[in-house]
């Protein structure tokens, strides 16, 4: 192996705690292009089952879309880099936190949270299905005491009516015997 290669290789694990990856072949042998973490890939190091790529195989991390730098040795005492673009080099700092190496226990995370919200949406249903006919029932019940509160006056009414009419006829003037003395009629009220 070429010297930058060994050096690539020695410092490897350094390169990836600051979120940068480094292409390997399928031998493992480096081949000379770095990926640096940018917004669209916050880590390119690789995931513990990808280290002998040497790269996180996200595709936003290296293909077209990553930063990539190429180290190219123009002697054997000093090396260049070209810078071969991409989005713009976001470098890790001290107080930010080291983006995950693994999405999984996230995405498990938020699948739990998902089940969480639906399992509270159900239960939200249940209880506005529950309130619904629980509406309903006290409208129907408010119905019923209206229809009888209606009636009840309507019965009271008519009897009032009545009373008032029975009050306002005129006393019929009979003569009546009883033994032979005369008493007057009365309608009975």
């Amino acid at each position: 192996m070429a010297g930058w290669q060994d050096v690539l290789l020695s410092v490897e694990r350094g390169l990836w705690a600051k979120g940068i990856g480094h292409q390997k072949g399928s031998s493992g042998t480096p081949r000379g292009r770095l990926f640096l973490p940018t917004a669209v890939c916050r880590n390119a190091a690789p995931r513990p089952d990808e280290e002998r790529l040497g790269v996180r195989q996200d595709e936003a991390c290296w293909d077209q879309i990553g930063h990539a730098v190429d180290v190219v040795e123009a002697d054997g005492s000093r090396w260049v880099w070209a810078d071969r673009g991409g989005p713009p080099y976001l470098p890790l700092t001290p107080d930010q936190p080291r983006p995950p190496d693994d999405q999984k226990d996230r995405i498990a995370a938020l699948e739990a949270r998902i089940r969480q919200l639906e399992a509270d949406l159900t239960s939200v249903r249940a209880r506005v299905t529950a309130l619904e006919a629980e509406r309903d029932d006290l409208a129907r019940q408010l119905a019923e005491t209206r229809v009888e509160r209606d009636t009840a006056r309507t019965e009271r009414e008519v009897a009032q009516r009545e009373r008032d009419e029975l009050a306002a006829r005129p006393e019929p003037k009979c003569d009546a015997r009883i033994f032979g003395i005369r008493v007057p009629c009365r309608i009975v009220r």
